[in-house]
């Protein structure tokens, strides 16, 4: 269960590069600090999971 949470993180993680690529002017500016909170919120289910 835990390898699919990962793998679904990856996933997120390239889908957020490649809109990070295509709208690197303006949407940057909001999707850095989302991408951000994400990273932590993972990072504290993750915690929480083990």
């Amino acid at each position: 269960m835990i390898y699919l949470k990962i793998i679904s993180f990856l996933i997120y993680l390239i889908f957020m590069g490649i809109l990070f690529t295509k709208y690197t002017s303006l949407h940057g500016i909001f999707l850095i600090p989302y991408s951000l909170l994400i990273l932590i919120e993972y990072a504290l289910f993750i915690k929480k999971g083990k």
